[in-house]
């Protein structure tokens, strides 16, 4: 009976407060106590500085940089389209020199009203490329017109018996039961390759195909001979030249993007670049013509934006530790400011307590402000006091 009489026990009190309201206490208290993270106005106007140029500056360097890429892609595609439209047409002037000389023996033919003979066509061989030969045939009767001037046959590279290399031959029927041949080995066309060549760093090549070298220029010792099975070497054979790799698929190798067909591609050396034109009409039909570089030098306008970013990069970073020293410096008075407010709170003046002048006008008044409450002020010039 006693104990229900007994008043209960104040759990408000503070000597009996509970373990959860304790812990609660105790975290409030921490966090009154923590002191709130602040940073120097220094840093912080020196960190502003700094985003803001890189932000602005950096949007503005990487739409410039963009630019330039786009622009020396271009200018890079004109380039290697401007080299294989010149390649071509020497390759064109090459066949059409040949296919007009051929006509000319066969409209001399007709004039002569008889076959010709080897005499017929000795003042012909000076018009012919050095190695090239005449050769006569018994022709087929066709149904074509007596006045018509016969086309022309370029048939594929072909293995000739006696001969160490393959020959591409002109076939011509000259309407007096006679067929002319005339044979151009393969060497013929290492003339013409070599007036491809615009550049010292270039590798001209003709490809029949995409399995067989015609010719590669520049290189020296290399085995062309023919075969009955292999007119023309098999590329893959050719390994004094990168080339022999063009067609591999790797990690780096690929197709380049633009106006041109071309082809990026590692090999023994480094890493080259093949610009080409596969030709679909004409006496060259299936043939390949193209030049070969290294990368690093048919890419040198690629290689001038690089150098133009980095360089901006780089001055971009300057600015931006420039900036970031400028707003340390803004932010230094007003550091001086809270010392000297820190030290009157503590009723402490001095001389060294005085704040100096400001060439920023607002930074300026609160100075003198400031030293005019702690009596610091700066004397009023002589000319101006009022003497008693």
């Amino acid at each position: 009976m006693d104990e229900e009489k007994r008043p209960a026990k104040d759990i408000s009190a503070p000597g009996n407060a509970s373990p959860a309201h304790s812990q609660h206490g105790a975290a409030i208290h921490s966090r009154q106590n923590r002191k709130p993270f602040r940073i120097p106005v220094g840093v912080a106007l020196g960190l502003v500085f700094s985003l803001l140029l890189v932000a602005i500056c950096g949007l503005i360097i990487a739409y410039m940089a963009a630019a330039d890429r786009r622009i020396a892609g271009r200018l890079l595609d004109q380039q290697a389209a401007a080299i294989l439209n010149a390649n071509q047409a020497v390759l064109d002037k090459f066949f059409s020199e040949q296919d007009v000389l051929l006509r000319t023996i066969a409209v001399h033919a007709a004039a002569m009203q008889r076959h010709l003979n080897g005499a017929d066509l000795e003042a012909f061989k000076a018009l012919l490329p050095e190695n090239a030969e005449f050769e006569l045939g018994r022709s087929v009767m066709d149904d074509a017109p007596a006045d018509a001037l016969p086309d022309v046959a370029w048939p594929a590279f072909e293995w000739r018996e006696g001969q160490a290399e393959a020959a591409k031959t002109a076939e011509l029927d000259l309407g007096n039961g006679q067929r002319l041949f005339v044979h151009y080995p393969r060497a013929v066309f290492l003339d013409v390759a070599r007036d491809m060549t615009w550049d010292s760093r270039q590798q001209v090549f003709l490809l029949s195909g995409r399995n067989n070298v015609i010719v590669v220029h520049g290189l020296q010792g290399v085995d062309y001979s023919a075969t009955p099975e292999t007119p023309l070497p098999l590329l893959k054979q050719m390994t004094e030249t990168p080339l022999h790799q063009i067609w591999d698929a790797g990690q780096q190798a690929h197709i380049i993007d633009g106006q041109i067909s071309g082809r990026l591609f590692p090999a023994s050396g480094g890493v080259y670049t093949a610009i080409y034109t596969e030709l679909d009409t004409g006496p060259a039909d299936g043939w390949i013509i193209g030049t070969l570089y290294r990368a690093d030098q048919f890419g040198e306008a690629l290689d001038q934006t690089q150098v133009v970013l980095y360089a901006a990069l780089a001055a971009l970073v300057a600015g931006a530790a420039l900036s970031f020293v400028v707003g340390r410096k803004l932010g230094r008075p007003l550091a001086r400011l809270a010392e000297a407010a820190a030290d009157l709170r503590k009723l402490e003046f001095h001389e060294e307590h005085r704040l100096p002048s400001s060439p920023l006008a607002e930074l300026n008044d609160v100075n003198q402000a400031f030293n005019g409450s702690i009596g610091l002020s700066t004397p009023l010039p002589n000319t101006c006091r009022v003497s008693s």
